[in-house]
């Protein structure tokens, strides 16, 4: 009777990175409702373990959002913001939303790179100082005017193929988190990331992040309300199903 969200991603617990506390890198990884069924359905049987107790305070449709905001979680702690620094998001995506929402309440100020202006509008909601449409305006000189001509201190590609933008808008010794996963191919000079000293690091899912995702969905379910900006019924999902894999 327990009310909970589901962290769908399945690890075997045997092989040797789950050995060695990688479960994200597991050599047999799955999840529910990707690779075994599950997820829109009535009823899924799901393991225990993967199973986390939420507040029935938390509407339903917000804590559906516990999944993708854990990855997001842990790529927030892999970005180390401090209050008063500058961050720059790629991408207002979902993902790219909820990493504007984290940012801000880490105390950065969040400034977001997106072309739509639907999303762009949704970012300025869920917490960007500014955003930036790079078709309109150069987002490296907007970003240097924005942060004294220094750059951002944490830069966040939720796009999955901007790390050249990223080098160019990211401060002298500052982090870039690449979280976004797509099948772009980047040239860039290594050289840039010596001398600038840079830190690049990858942001995959993530251990034991679940906990923390839904006590920010409890304390901040209006903050992230925003995000659902349709609900739809089971009858009609595959339409809206093939309206999403349209774009």
């Amino acid at each position: 009777g327990d009310r909970v969200v589901v962290a769908p991603n399945i690890s075997c617990g045997q092989c040797v990175w789950c050995q060695r506390g990688l479960p994200n890198h597991c050599d047999h990884f799955t999840t529910i409702g990707i690779y075994k069924d599950g997820g829109l359905a009535p009823q899924v049987r799901v393991p225990a373990e993967n199973c986390f107790p939420i507040s029935s305070d938390v509407p339903s449709h917000i804590a559906a959002l516990a999944e993708p905001l854990s990855t997001v979680v842990n790529g927030v702690r892999l970005a180390q913001p401090f209050p008063g620094q500058s961050a720059v998001v790629i991408g207002a995506g979902p993902a790219g939303l909820m990493y504007a929402a984290l940012l801000r309440f880490a105390g950065a100020m969040v400034t977001v790179l997106e072309p739509s202006e639907e999303r762009a509008s949704l970012a300025t909601e869920m917490g960007a100082a500014h955003t930036i449409d790079p078709t309109q305006e150069d987002p490296v000189g907007a970003v240097r005017d924005l942060t004294d001509s220094l750059g951002a201190d944490v830069v966040i590609d939720a796009v999955g193929s901007q790390l050249p933008v990223a080098m160019q808008v990211v401060r002298k010794a500052g982090r870039i988190v690449l979280f976004g996963l797509g099948p772009a191919r980047s040239d860039f000079a290594q050289e840039d990331v010596t001398r600038n000293e840079l830190t690049l690091v990858g942001a995959f899912i993530g251990q034991a992040v679940f906990p923390d995702a839904i006590r920010l969905l409890e304390q901040h379910a209006e903050d992230f309300a925003p995000l659902v900006t349709h609900r739809v019924g089971i009858e009609e999902l595959p339409t809206a199903m093939e309206e999403m894999r349209a774009g």
